[in-house]
């Protein structure tokens, strides 16, 4: 495997173990929570929940910069040279002042 390919494969192959990091964390300071102050498992869900919210904040925010440090726009833009183009034309139906296109 080239350099090339091995620094785009370790580019991503953080954001799993982040991840991991932030659900695994979360459970375990919710179920030590839970065992100190005797909660059942309140604490755990709660934690966890907000552990899950936090990671996914976190990958989506991660892939977000590493795609426009790439300069890709990761789809929620248009393709190169359909920026200018101009909008398409509704069909004769939708057009106003036609009787098929009024409610």
């Amino acid at each position: 495997m080239a350099l090339r390919d091995q620094y785009a494969v370790l580019k991503y192959s953080h954001l799993g173990l982040s991840f991991a990091i932030f659900l695994g964390g979360s459970f375990f300071l919710g179920l030590k929570a839970d065992q100190r102050f005797g909660t059942g498992s309140i604490f755990t869900l709660v934690c966890g929940g907000i552990g899950t919210a936090a990671g996914f904040y976190y990958l989506l925010r991660q892939v977000s910069a590493l795609q426009s440090a790439d300069g890709e726009s990761g789809g929620l833009e248009g393709k190169e040279g359909e920026e200018d183009a101009p909008p398409p034309t509704p069909p004769p139906s939708a057009r106003h002042g036609s009787p098929e296109g009024k409610l």
